[in-house]
């Protein structure tokens, strides 16, 4: 007798069942992309990004789950990360801008998952002189923008002077 058959799952109603459940379970892991673009909307890439879970009440993951999640910068300036089905409440992001060159940048904050996941999160303009107020740029449901600025003409000559 097969399956299909008298008796079996379509007839039983199990199949749909089983379809829901495989469809849902799959969708239950979150992906997070962080963005890291210039002032100019130019993509940074190559760029370490860390983000590291914060659990409320002593909540953590399982054992096989990792709490900090690491990756680079693509030619886009994404990182695309995976969150655990552990849901964190909090994510404390971080990206490293120390390596080369000189930046001004807002690359780092702690965010409620749920406002990256449900609205997305942008940093604050970079730098002095910039206001450093609210970006104009909007945030994108699953996303966090960083906007960095290079150091300006002025701002390189003044520097070794104020540090030395």
């Amino acid at each position: 007798m097969s399956i299909a058959g008298s008796g079996g799952l379509r007839g039983s109603g199990i199949l749909p069942i089983i379809l829901i459940v495989l469809l849902s379970s799959s969708s239950l892991a979150q992906v997070v992309k962080l963005k890291l673009i210039d002032a100019s909307g130019h993509a940074v890439p190559n760029r370490a990004v860390s983000i590291t879970l914060v659990y409320d009440n002593g909540a953590a993951p399982s054992g096989s789950e990792p709490t900090i999640l690491r990756s680079q910068t693509d030619g886009k300036g994404e990182a695309q990360l995976t969150l655990p089905k552990a849901f964190p409440t909090r994510l404390r992001v971080w990206v490293d801008l120390t390596s080369s060159g000189h930046w001004w940048c807002v690359c780092s904050a702690l965010i409620g998952t749920r406002e990256v996941v449900e609205k997305g999160y942008v940093s604050a303009n970079p730098g002095p002189g910039a206001g450093s107020g609210p970006s104009s740029r909007k945030p994108v449901p699953g996303e966090i923008l960083f906007v960095a600025r290079r150091w300006n003409l002025y701002e390189r000559m003044i520097a070794p002077l104020e540090s030395g």
